[in-house]
């Protein structure tokens, strides 16, 4: 995965306060002048996703548990789209989930490349930008 730059940010998540949050946390940080959509129904997300060129959102926060699809159905979609746009994006799972297989799915399953806690904090937003976009 060779990036010069985050182009875009999508935020998928059916709290609007949380997204208002998060939103507001990556623009404050001034880390990052990506775009940023938000979505508040996985299938949105993945719709957007569909209507993208393959350099589309280049970072995605997903919650898990969200009506009509959740993030792992998510997931299950989201592999199954042009393998430019899957392999140009990283995921980040952002949950209030305390579930314990949640944590250990998220961990092990290659298209998440990251597992965070809710709410999004703007040092939790630093280490995901140096870990996985660090130019």
């Amino acid at each position: 995965m060779n990036r010069e730059k985050l182009n875009q940010i999508l935020l998928i998540d059916d709290d609007e306060p949380v997204n208002f949050l998060h939103e507001m946390i990556i623009k404050s940080s001034k880390l990052t002048d990506a775009k940023i959509e938000i979505k508040m129904l996985a299938q949105q997300g993945l719709e957007f996703l569909k209507s993208q060129s393959e350099d589309g959102p280049l970072l995605i926060f997903l919650d898990i548990n969200m009506p009509r699809m959740n993030g792992w159905e998510f997931l299950d979609e989201f592999e199954s789209l042009p393998s430019e746009l899957v392999d140009n994006t990283i995921v980040v799972m952002l949950t209030t989930s305390l579930n314990p297989d949640d944590k250990s799915r998220g961990e092990k399953h290659p298209t998440v490349k990251k597992f965070m806690t809710k709410p999004l904090t703007k040092d939790g937003f630093q280490t995901v930008l140096e870990e996985f976009f660090p130019y």
